[in-house]
């Protein structure tokens, strides 16, 4: 049965906890100076000694290739092992696989699409074997659709491919699901068969038995009409004796955002953001657990949310030449120690506007993180945390100064790392001088019940620190992270509280 509540977004601030955590050596690794602006990182492994950790980059340093990087636990070494990738490869997945580095690419060749394992010995880097796993048929147009997933345990790949034709639509789509190792498991061509023609493509989760569960969000062509009562979740089922389907009804609404989490329990966890049809406002939070294997409800709840009204609270000043855009993501969902589940939304208001030059830039409005804390039996919403996010980018910014959150559990408490501007989280009696390039290190953390604290981990004093910019692992009481300054990028430790 479905159950609606109501509750009023408020903005509200934790205690402030300071503390300065960054080691004080890290080591530096030139080609990270320009990460955020110019390629992907993926820390993919450690064994006894070193970290293990992959840089695809559009403007690489050497004949544009992509390179895993080794780095020692002392943090005093680095070696570079170059990826020996066509220029058109498109990358998959990177996988540590006990003496070998596996790297899974997408490589077209005539009238097909192959699917490339490249083997390399993990720490000389060489290239010991190049085997073409899978291929299907390319279509007319060439367009190819394609999502990777990973099982929570970490031993299972989830490979999904759609081709489409000149007119954009799909007919087919392939699956295969990898071994640690990378050799498949199993696989399928299947007809892509939905409630609407019109789809997108929402989530691709993987269980660690190796069932695959993909989301799609159908709808009519004409989604706009306020009659529509068409739309649907389709949610399907794979394995390798098993395909099934379960249709969800969204009446007058379509997904904002829609993501899957398979649980320790063998269970899946749906949850959605919805959008009437008339408004571009998120309004209801959607909640449900399925029965592993057999696609049954095992508990469902719809939370209506109503929103801070960001029309009247923004400055007349941001209207000025520029448009309103707004939206409500999921950025993550987190299983907690005790069996319940954090579904980690953020909010996100920005302004756009255009330049002399013709390109578009942003105003980023505060935005605020809704945590919405479930219960892992039944799917009932039991408690919403909300936090304002101050944002680095509340000047003028190109569409690449995106400030990613990072979601951290620790037992029941849910954390969220991400950059800040400095000047919202100094410490009292600190003189500095105003600079928008100043940041922040901040941990939010979070339980249901209770009150958000907020924990600057470095920025206390002016001026800086490197900036923050990714995580590639998290240890017990420590995180390793990529930081930057104006000189280089660099591997480093930050502790936690």
């Amino acid at each position: 049965m479905v159950r609606k509540f109501f509750f009023l977004v408020l903005f509200g601030l934790g205690s402030m906890l300071y503390a300065q955590k960054l080691q004080k050596t890290a080591l530096s690794i030139k080609e990270l100076k320009r990460y955020g602006h110019t390629g992907r990182i993926e820390g993919f492994g450690s064994d006894e000694k070193n970290y293990y950790f992959f840089f695809g980059c559009k403007e690489f340093y050497k004949k544009n290739k992509d390179a895993y990087f080794i780095v020692d636990k002392k943090f005093t070494t680095v070696k570079r092992c170059y990826v020996a990738k066509n220029q058109d490869d498109r990358f998959l997945k990177i996988v540590l696989n006990g003496n070998d580095v596996i790297v899974l690419v997408v490589r077209d060749k005539k009238k097909e699409h192959q699917i490339v394992k490249q083997a390399y010995q993990k720490t000389t880097g060489k290239l010991l074997s190049e085997t073409v796993i899978a291929s299907f048929p390319m279509s007319k147009s060439g367009n190819l659709i394609f999502r990777t997933t990973m099982s929570p345990d970490k031993t299972k790949i989830g490979l999904l491919f759609m081709t489409a034709n000149k007119k954009n639509s799909v007919d087919t789509y392939y699956v295969l699901v990898l071994n640690e190792a990378c050799k498949i498991e199993w696989r399928s061509v299947n007809d892509l068969e939905l409630s609407n023609e019109s789809f997108s493509l929402k989530n691709l989760t993987l269980t660690d038995k190796g069932e695959l569960y993909i989301a799609f969000f159908s709808h009519p062509e004409n989604i706009k009409k306020s009659i529509n009562k068409k739309s649907y979740i389709d949610l399907l089922y794979l394995t390798e004796e098993t395909k099934d389907k379960l249709k969800i009804p969204l009446e007058k609404h379509e997904t904002a955002d829609l993501s899957l989490k398979p649980l320790k329990n063998g269970n899946i966890y749906l949850a959605a953001v919805l959008t009437p049809d008339k408004d571009s406002y998120a309004n209801e939070f959607f909640s449900l657990i399925l029965n592993g294997n057999n696609l049954n409800d095992g508990g469902s709840q719809t939370k209506e949310i109503v929103e801070k009204n960001t029309h009247t609270k923004l400055p007349a000043r941001y209207f000025i030449g520029g448009d309103l855009l707004y939206y409500l993501q999921i950025e993550d969902i987190l299983e907690l120690e005790n069996g319940n589940i954090a579904v980690l939304c953020e909010q996100r208001v920005f302004v756009s506007n255009r330049g002399y030059d013709g390109s578009v830039f942003y105003h980023t409005v505060k935005g605020a993180v809704s945590t919405f804390f479930v219960n892992g039996k039944d799917a009932s919403i039991e408690d919403v945390s909300v936090m304002e996010r101050f944002r680095i980018g509340g000047y003028p910014c190109r569409g690449d100064k995106e400030e990613p959150l990072f979601p951290l559990v620790y037992g029941n408490t849910v954390a969220y790392l991400f950059r800040d501007k400095f000047e919202n989280h100094v410490a009292p009696n600190v003189k500095f001088k105003k600079n928008d390039n100043a940041e922040s290190t901040v941990l939010n953390t979070q339980e249901s019940g209770k009150k958000a604290k907020i924990n600057v981990l470095t920025g206390k004093q002016y001026p800086a620190e490197r900036s923050f910019r990714d995580i590639l692992f998290q240890e017990e009481d420590r995180l390793i992270v990529i930081t930057c300054d104006n000189k280089a990028g660099y591997i480093e430790t930050l502790s936690l509280p």
